[in-house]
C-alpha cells in the first residue's frame, strides 16, 4: 500500500512567497519514501500528485490519498497504471457525497472495532456495498460508510465520512478497507511528524532555490534508511543526564544568569529560570585543584557530554575537561 500526502516547509517562507510544498509517497509498513515532487507555484497539490503517480511503479499497489484527490483524472491515472484506488469523499465533493450519503446505510451490515489508548477510547464502525451502478466514478466497485466515535474525558465526537475504493470486495473486504484508512496515517507519523520533530524542518531557514526541496530529499532519505535496517521509532536523543555534584563549595549562581535575570531585571530574582552561558558577566571559572580554567572559546570540548546546566558546577567542569593537575602527575589544566 502506497500513502501519498503533502506537507509545507514553513520555515522556507519568504515575504514575496509561500512556503515550498512537497508531496510524498510512503510505502506502508516498510515506511520506505518512494517519491517526492515540489508543487509549482500558483498550483496545488493535485496536479503534483498526479506527476509523482506518473513516475512510481504502481503494478499491483493499493494508493491511498486524502479527500483532496477524489478526482476523475486521478483514480483513472490509478487504474491505468494497474493499481487500485481508496479516496475519501466529504462534502468538498458535493454531488459524489450526496449521492453515497442518500444510500440505505441503516440496512446494511457493519464491522465494528473498539481501540483504547492515548487517554481516549475510539470505536470505528464500517459499512461496505457495491457501487451502484448511477455513481458513476472512474473504475470504482465499493463504496463504504465510516463513523468513528471517539470518546475522550467523557466528551464523545461523531464523524461520519465516506470511502470509494476500486478494490472489489475479494481482494479488499471490511476489514482490510478500514485497515487501509487508518493505515494511510503512517504518511503523516513516521514521515510529517519526524521531519517536523525530530529533524526540526519547520525551523529550518534554508530557503534558497531549490535548497529547501533538497534538504527535505535528505531527511526523506535518512528516514528511509533508519526504517530499512529496523529503527520505527526514530525520536530525536534526549539529553544526557547530569550526576548530581559532589562538590562542597556553594554553586555561583552568576554563572547561569541570562538575559533579563538579577539585577538586570529586577522583577526577576536568581531563582527565575536562566540558560547556562548566555550572560553577559559571567565570571571567569576557578577550581581548587586545577586553578583558572579556559574559557569555551580557548577549550572547545568543554561540557562535551554534559547538559547545559552542569556548567554551573566548577567541579563537574574539571572534571569532565581537564586531567589531573601537576601535582597528580598531568600537566596543570590541559584540556582533554
Amino acid at each position: 500500500m502506497i500513502a501519498i500526502d503533502g506537507k509545507a516547509v514553513r520555515g522556507a517562507r519568504v515575504d514575496t512567497s509561500s512556503a515550498p510544498h512537497l508531496v510524498a509517497a510512503l510505502a506502508r509498513g516498510s515506511g520506505a519514501v518512494l517519491g517526492q515532487v515540489a508543487v509549482s507555484d500558483k498550483s496545488n497539490e493535485i496536479p503534483a500528485a498526479r506527476g509523482l503517480l506518473e513516475i512510481l511503479d504502481l503494478d499491483g499497489a493499493v494508493v491511498t490519498m486524502d479527500v483532496l484527490h477524489t478526482h476523475h483524472d486521478t483514480a483513472a491515472l490509478v487504474t491505468g497504471a494497474r493499481a487500485d484506488y481508496v479516496l475519501t469523499v466529504k462534502a468538498n465533493q458535493k454531488s459524489l457525497y450526496t449521492q453515497l450519503k442518500v444510500l440505505l446505510w441503516a440496512r446494511m451490515p457493519a464491522l465494528t472495532r473498539t481501540e483504547r489508548g492515548h487517554g481516549r477510547r475510539a470505536t470505528r464502525t464500517i459499512k461496505v456495498v457495491d457501487v451502484p451502478a448511477w455513481i458513476g466514478f472512474t473504475g470504482a466497485t465499493q463504496v463504504a460508510q465510516l463513523r468513528p466515535t471517539v470518546t475522550r474525558r467523557g466528551g464523545r465526537t461523531v464523524e461520519i465520512g465516506y470511502l470509494i475504493t476500486s478494490t472489489d470486495v475479494r481482494t479488499a473486504p471490511a476489514e482490510l478497507l478500514a485497515t487501509c484508512v487508518q493505515s494511510h496515517w503512517e504518511i503523516e507519523n513516521r514521515l510529517h511528524w519526524v521531519r517536523d520533530v525530530t529533524f526540526d524542518e519547520d525551523r529550518s531557514q534554508v530557503r534558497t532555490g531549490n535548497t529547501p526541496r533538497v534538504m527535505a530529499g535528505l531527511r526523506n532519505t535518512a528516514i528511509t534508511l533508519l526504517c530499512l535496517i529496523g529503527h520505527h521509532n526514530i525520536a530525536a536523543r534526549p539529553a544526557t543526564p547530569t550526576a548530581p555534584s559532589t562538590s562542597s563549595e556553594p554553586r555561583d549562581e552568576r554563572l547561569c544568569r541570562g538575559p533579563g535575570t538579577g539585577r538586570d531585571n529586577p522583577s526577576r530574582g536568581l531563582d527565575a529560570p536562566r540558560r547556562c552561558g548566555r550572560g553577559p558577566r559571567r565570571p571567569r571559572l576557578r577550581c581548587r585543584a586545577y586553578g583558572p580554567v579556559p574559557s569555551l572559546a580557548e577549550t572547545p570540548l568543554v561540557g562535551v557530554g554534559l547538559s547545559s546546566c552542569a556548567r554551573r558546577d566548577v567541579g563537574a567542569i574539571c572534571r569532565a575537561s581537564f586531567r589531573p593537575c601537576a601535582r597528580r602527575g598531568g600537566s596543570k589544566g590541559e584540556p582533554v
